[in-house]
C-alpha cells in the first residue's frame, strides 16, 4: 500500500506540473453522498449500515485541451450520518466529517451547448471527527472513534454502558480507537455539462486503505455520489 500511495502522489505531482500553462476555471459544488463500510467475511463486523449524508467544496478544473481533456482538482468538504438502533431509551447515531482533495483526469466530447465527459482518479481523504453519539434528552455519551476518548453528559444508564463496551470491543482495539484518519479512495464516472458553466454528474469510489484500527479487521469506505456543480 505503501508503493501505491507512493505512485498515486507522483501522479499528482506530474499532473500539477502539465497543467500550469493551461487555462483554469474554478467553480463551486453540492450534492449527496451514500457510503458504506465493507469487511471481508472473516471480520467480526461483515459489514456496517450504510451512511447517507452531502458533499460540498471549490472546484478548479483545467483544460489541456478544450472541451476534450482536462483535469479537475479542488477542496471538499463531506459529511456522513449512519442512524442505529436506539440503545436503553438512548437514540444513537454515528457522523463523519472529511476533508477531500480530489484529482480527476476528464476526457470528454463537446456537442455544441452540452459536454459529455468521462472522470477518473484519486480523492486524498483526511477525517476530521468520527463519533458515536448516545442520547435521551436528559444524558449523553459520546465515542470520539479516531482518538479513543468516551465523553459522558449525566447519569448514563448501565445498559447503555454496557453496549458501548461490547461495541468497543467489536469495532475497536485496546486504546478504543476504531477508525484511521487517512484514506485514499480511487473513483471514477460520468458527467454532462451545460453551457459551460452547469455540470451534473455521478461516480463511484473505492477506498483503497483499511480503515479499521482492530487487528484482524480489514474495513474499507466505499461510496457511491451524485452533485451538480456551478463554474463561473
Amino acid at each position: 500500500m505503501k508503493k501505491q500511495a507512493s505512485v498515486l502522489w507522483g501522479v499528482v505531482a506530474l499532473c500539477l506540473t502539465a497543467i500550469v500553462p493551461a487555462r483554469a476555471q474554478v467553480g463551486i459544488h453540492a450534492g449527496y453522498v451514500h457510503s458504506t463500510y465493507a469487511a471481508e467475511e472473516t471480520s467480526p463486523v461483515l459489514k456496517d449500515k450504510a451512511y447517507d449524508g452531502f458533499e460540498a467544496g471549490l472546484d478548479n478544473r483545467t483544460d489541456i485541451i478544450g472541451g476534450i481533456l482536462a483535469v479537475r482538482y479542488g477542496l471538499t468538504y463531506t459529511y456522513l450520518e449512519q442512524e442505529l438502533t436506539p440503545v436503553a431509551n438512548y437514540d444513537a447515531k454515528r457522523v463523519g466529517h472529511y476533508l477531500d482533495i480530489p484529482l480527476h483526469l476528464q476526457v470528454g466530447i463537446p456537442l455544441g451547448i452540452i459536454r459529455v465527459y468521462a472522470f477518473g482518479g484519486p480523492k486524498f481523504v483526511m477525517g476530521l471527527s468520527s463519533r458515536t453519539i448516545y442520547t435521551n434528552g436528559e444524558s449523553s455519551l459520546v465515542w470520539r472513534m479516531y482518538n479513543g476518548d468516551l465523553v459522558s453528559n449525566g447519569d448514563v444508564d448501565n445498559a447503555l454502558e454496557n453496549h458501548v463496551d461490547n461495541e468497543l470491543a467489536t469495532y475497536a482495539g485496546s486504546d478504543n480507537k476504531a477508525y484511521k484518519r487517512f484514506d485514499i479512495l480511487m473513483g471514477a464516472g460520468l458527467g454532462v455539462e451545460l453551457f459551460g458553466i452547469l455540470n451534473v454528474t455521478a461516480g463511484y469510489d473505492w477506498g483503497l486503505f483499511n480503515q479499521s484500527k482492530l487487528d484482524g479487521v480489514k474495513r474499507h469506505r466505499n461510496q457511491f455520489n451524485v452533485g451538480l456543480g456551478i463554474s463561473f
